[in-house]
């Protein structure tokens, strides 16, 4: 019986260390799982800030209803659930519907993407919210996270009343006509005014007196800023509201 019982002892013993290494290794592989899972999510979020944050670099401003806004400091855009919330001054304002006019490079940037309308072979995609509308060496460009569209015609519309022109054109409205240059925010709402501004522009609003503003290239095609409609020089028509999602990217 004593043998027996040493035989039982040293076989519980066995089993006890075999259940004790099967913990250990039980730890260790939910430790190992826990720290990669640690790894991804931190990889997301570091992924998820850099994709969704712009902090400003330089003075800019903005012109909403007629006033101008300029912003300097800590100011940063945080882009979440398709909106843009700029923080600044130690607030968060929703104003994504204006874009900001980079003073020192004179640049135009995108709170909010919009479709881009391509005058010159009547070509639509989609530019991301962050990007900007510049000018360097080789001419004007939209760019966004070191990748630069060039051969701009056209023009940029955020499904509302916003267009970022991206060539000349002539303006009409309220019995005038005037020419815009390049990188000019013309804002449009319907019925009521129109605001015009950009890099080295005075803001300008005015009240409107009908539908009629109408911005014409130099191909003679054309766009109505007020019904959101674009025209080509046959006459035909097609309304500028797209869903962007379907869109191909500018590249």
């Amino acid at each position: 019986m004593k043998e027996q019982n040493g035989e039982n002892l040293e076989g519980g013993r066995s089993r006890k260390n075999s259940f004790g290494l099967k913990k250990r290794r039980s730890r260790i592989i939910s430790l190992a799982a826990v720290g990669a899972a640690a790894i991804v999510i931190v990889s997301a979020v570091v992924a998820l800030w850099g994709r969704d944050t712009y902090e400003l670099k330089e003075p800019a401003y903005m012109c909403v209803n007629g006033s101008r806004f300029d912003l300097k400091g800590d100011v940063r855009l945080y882009h979440k659930d398709d909106r843009t919330t700029l923080n600044a001054f130690g607030e968060k304002y929703e104003m994504e519907d204006y874009p900001l006019i980079l003073t020192d490079s004179g640049s135009v940037l995108l709170q909010k993407s919009c479709s881009w309308t391509r005058a010159a072979d009547d070509m639509i995609f989609r530019v991301d919210y962050f990007s900007e509308v510049g000018k360097d060496e080789e001419g004007m460009y939209i760019g966004r996270r070191g990748k630069k569209s060039r051969d701009l015609s056209g023009f940029l519309y955020d499904n509302s009343d916003t267009y970022v022109f991206l060539e000349p054109a002539t303006l009409s409205y309220n019995d005038k006509t005037v020419k815009i240059e390049p990188m000019t925010v013309v804002q449009v709402v319907y019925r009521d005014y129109i605001q015009i501004y950009g890099p080295g522009l005075e803001n300008e609003t005015e009240d409107l007196d009908s539908d009629a503003v109408t911005a014409v290239f130099e191909n003679e095609k054309r766009v109505n800023l007020a019904t959101d409609r674009y025209y080509a020089v046959n006459g035909s028509w097609r309304l500028l509201f797209l869903p962007l999602d379907v869109l191909q990217a500018a590249e």
